[in-house]
């Protein structure tokens, strides 16, 4: 060759076997860099916790039932508020829609083009079907990311936007900044472990959770937002939903709330007088909210007779001596009415029955006071209330080979299902029952349909 040959020839010919091995080894390598390991188990419920703050995923304030709600980071204490589940997208692959456990509303982010254009979008839980699908991969050293795919305007690529706490733009006057802040955005900054999460299984470790239910009306002891305490139709959400504390030594328990983590009591100054109201407040370990269980001849009972004999109890209050119960006269039954204290004269509205509740919660903790509940731990149904996928997984695993549906008037229902999966879209809104067979055993649960 010539001297200009190959003064041109050979350099060109570096930088094109360089660039070929860097494309070789960027295919070789992207499969494990982006491979998403991570597993969830349908049915269990996860605490999803941020690497830089050391907090945890929540919807959390007031209200956390409103379709809207914006998501924070808080301090881990196992609320149903900060506990979420997953429902892969597919049979394959790293696509999930994560639903909240307490409100049981999917996990979304501002998908309009003002917050793609800002480069960082608000987060929140809605019932919408729309941009509510995220993708988890998991990173070297294990923790993980969860984005969300978006095509910018005029693009021709995917712009991937990061599940992030403390955005590094945007108007700073806003919640957008803070370590308890949510949001999503594009880039990474010098403070890569705010894109990161730890992912942790609290099935197991949640204890037991029970529903109270009065023996009159039928209705469950329900805790709302304002820290009343009613009875009302069961629904299977955390506010109708309780777990007990141990026994002290005179025999008395401490009974908390599952959506707000406060505990039973007859508070405000009145705690001696029969009529004061009950309502939930910051556990203090006083007298007036602690309670003891009584069955209807006076014979102190446990947690454990009361939620597998299926006898009723009395919850009698340790400040006042008085009993709980739904009172005020007229129609005992109406919804809503509010639960206070009142003298022992035996009656059905001052009795509880005490159940197990597994729906929720995935399955009983081996030692759990009602684990010998024949209920406990047989059919789990997810999402609920389901719009159009309604997954349903037996004990062991088992494949359900029989599914049928019925209404609210015990009519059967037409529905197709697949490998555990209902399709549930064309129902009518409203409460049904689930009955499912694994050529052995019979199950039945509710779930609503919104």
């Amino acid at each position: 060759f010539s001297p200009t040959i190959s003064s041109t020839f050979f350099p060109q010919l570096m930088k094109t076997a360089v660039y070929h091995l860097t494309t070789l080894l960027c295919v070789l390598l992207t499969p494990f860099a982006s491979q998403a390991a991570f597993n969830p188990i349908p049915g269990h419920v996860y605490e999803i916790r941020n690497r830089y703050s050391a907090q945890s995923l929540e919807v959390g304030g007031s209200n956390r039932y409103a379709d809207g709600h914006g998501v924070n980071l808080w301090s881990y204490w196992g609320g149903a508020n900060q506990q979420w589940s997953f429902e892969r997208i597919g049979t394959t692959g790293s696509d999930y829609k994560i639903y909240n456990r307490n409100s049981r509303q999917p996990l979304q982010m501002d998908g309009s083009l003002q917050a793609i254009n800002d480069r960082v979008a608000r987060v929140w839980q809605s019932w919408a079907n729309s941009d509510n699908v995220w993708n988890i991969v998991e990173l070297p050293g294990g923790a993980l990311t969860i984005s969300r795919r978006y095509f910018l305007p005029g693009a021709s690529t995917t712009s991937v936007f990061l599940l992030r706490t403390d955005a590094p733009w945007g108007n700073f006057g806003t919640t957008y900044t803070g370590d308890k802040s949510v949001v999503t955005s594009p880039n990474e900054d010098d403070y890569p472990d705010k894109f990161k999460w730890d992912i942790e299984d609290r099935s197991a470790t949640t204890s037991g959770v029970f529903r109270i239910v009065n023996a009159s009306s039928g209705k469950v002891l329900s805790a709302g937002e304002d820290n009343s305490v009613t009875q009302l139709t069961m629904w299977y959400l955390a506010s109708q939903q309780w777990t007990f504390s141990d026994y002290n030594a005179d025999n008395y328990l401490s009974i908390i709330n599952r959506n707000t983590g406060q505990v039973l009591e007859i508070g405000g100054g009145s705690q001696g007088q029969a009529g004061a109201r009950a309502n939930v407040w910051d556990g203090w370990e006083h007298h007036w909210q602690q309670w003891r269980l009584l069955d209807a001849n006076n014979q102190l009972r446990t947690l454990q007779d009361i939620s597998t004999t299926g006898i009723p109890c009395k919850l009698v209050n340790r400040a006042s001596g008085l009993v709980l119960e739904i009172g005020g006269g007229g129609d005992l039954s109406r919804e809503g009415l509010a639960a206070n204290q009142w003298y022992d004269f035996n009656g059905l509205n001052q009795q509880w029955y005490i159940y197990f509740d597994s729906s929720y919660r995935g399955p009983a903790k081996s030692g759990d006071a009602a684990s010998s509940d024949p209920a406990s731990g047989t059919l789990t149904l997810y999402p609920n209330p389901a719009s159009t996928t309604l997954q349903i997984t037996f004990p062991g695993n088992s494949e359900a080979l029989q599914v049928t549906i019925t209404d609210a008037h015990g009519r059967a229902v037409q529905v197709s299902h697949y490998h555990g999966k209902v399709d549930v879209s064309n129902l009518a809104p409203g409460l049904y029952v689930v009955s499912a067979t694994d050529g052995q055993k019979t199950f039945r649960q509710k779930f609503v349909k919104e």
